[in-house]
């Protein structure tokens, strides 16, 4: 609706304008029977309606929006402190001006550069007819037909005479017959024109104590009588402007919401009625992040578990660790306290007990000890796996060299 209105208004011929207010009436017949009844004449808000000699097609008043927050620190000050304070304003705005023309490039002023550089863009999806002196019909990708004339610089369309900045049917025109585009801008959009406009500077002044005293009458400022609230430093609204069709005051950017919760647009997660019939019910935690999150966690944890099956498959290989084995112990009938003689060179190595260690051997090279004779031993079950320790990694001594990694002299390599 509102991108309906806005076409409505920027129609630059009456059968566009008239055309695109049909759509608006099929679209909405409530919208249509205000805005020809409330708008009030279409010659203030729409492009078809305005006049030619004022080379200006702006459609909102940011002029004076800009003037407004230009000035807002000095609104509410007497009367001349805020006109001192706006001189002052006024005075560096024009020398910053006037010496801000020296950086900008080419002979047109930056941003008509930018409008020219768009619709030349848009001109390459038009093709034409040329009379054969200064006459060319226009041909758009949607059927429409523009009649341009060079000479007199003007379009059908209406937009080169609106504002003095050739259309894209006419840049298309003047590109084939490869004229300068510059000379076919008005002179107001000159780089040229607006130094000269920023020529007068505003003159420096004394203040109040070196003013000249008169007989004439003092002016006093009127009687000051406090008003009810804070006092408003922003322009007064219009209701339009500040409320929606609820009535209710919403923001000047329109977005649609989304909730965080269920992931449906149109409402934020403090009005979501899934979370609260969620909480209602025991369940406050079961929002879609938090879903998301714990599908996370469970895959990191098998991922995790992978990596250390798969780490200590490595050390299995490197004989860094000693595997467990499956192999159950036999049941014997040899007292605790006895200690079993040696196996016979048949017998399994899973079946043995190591003897013991000499004083000699170090401890860190040694997987497993055997059992001393005056320890008793712990009878095994059967049936159960033996259980084993795994070998810790040697470690080296300080005395004992370093492998190199050099080319020349290695340890590893070979002669």
């Amino acid at each position: 609706m509102r991108d309906k209105l806005w076409a409505c208004a920027r129609a630059s011929t009456k059968a566009n304008h008239l055309a695109e207010m049909l759509d608006l009436k099929e679209m909405d017949a409530a919208a249509y029977e205000w805005i020809s009844t409330n708008a009030g004449n279409p010659k203030h808000w729409c492009k078809a309606f305005f006049s030619v000699e004022l080379k200006s097609d702006m459609l909102c008043n940011n002029l004076s929006e800009s003037f407004n927050s230009f000035i807002l620190s000095a609104k509410d000050k007497p009367i001349i402190t805020m006109l001192e304070r706006i001189r002052r304003f006024l005075m560096e705005r024009i020398k910053d001006r006037k010496f801000s023309i020296g950086t900008k490039p080419g002979p047109i002023c930056p941003k008509i550069t930018k409008i020219l550089d768009r619709r030349t863009i848009y001109a390459d999806g038009y093709t034409y007819t040329w009379n054969g002196v200064d006459g060319f019909k226009v041909y758009s990708h949607k059927g429409d037909h523009y009649k341009v004339d060079l000479r007199k610089k003007e379009c059908s369309c209406r937009i080169w005479k609106l504002s003095d900045i050739p259309c894209i049917h006419a840049i298309l025109a003047i590109y084939s017959r490869k004229q300068d585009l510059v000379n076919h801008v008005s002179n107001c959009y000159q780089l040229t024109t607006f130094g000269w406009m920023y020529e007068n500077v505003l003159k420096p002044m004394t203040g109040p104590s070196e003013w000249e005293n008169t007989d004439n009458i003092t002016l006093l400022p009127p009687k000051y009588v406090r008003q009810a609230g804070r006092p408003k430093l922003s322009i007064r609204k219009d209701i339009t402007e500040i409320k929606n069709y609820k009535g209710k005051q919403h923001l000047t950017k329109w977005y649609t919401h989304t909730c965080k919760y269920c992931g449906v647009l149109g409402h934020n997660v403090r009005t979501c009625t899934k979370k609260k019939a969620a909480y209602q019910s025991g369940e406050g935690e079961t929002s879609t992040q938090n879903r998301n999150e714990d599908e996370v966690i469970d895959s990191e944890q098998a991922d995790y578990g992978l990596y250390l099956q798969n780490l200590m498959s490595w050390f299995v290989e490197m004989h860094l660790i000693v595997p467990s084995t499956n192999v159950a112990q036999p049941a014997t009938n040899v007292p605790a306290n006895i200690v079993q003689p040696a196996p016979s060179p048949n017998t399994p190595a899973a079946n043995v007990t190591q003897p013991a260690l000499s004083p000699k051997t170090p401890a860190a090279n040694v997987a497993q000890f055997a059992p001393s004779p005056k320890t008793p031993a712990e009878p095994q079950d059967v049936g159960k796996e033996a259980p084993t320790k795994p070998r810790k990694k040697k470690q080296r001594s300080s005395t004992q060299p370093i492998p190199t990694t050099t080319r020349k002299k290695t340890r590893f390599s070979q002669s």
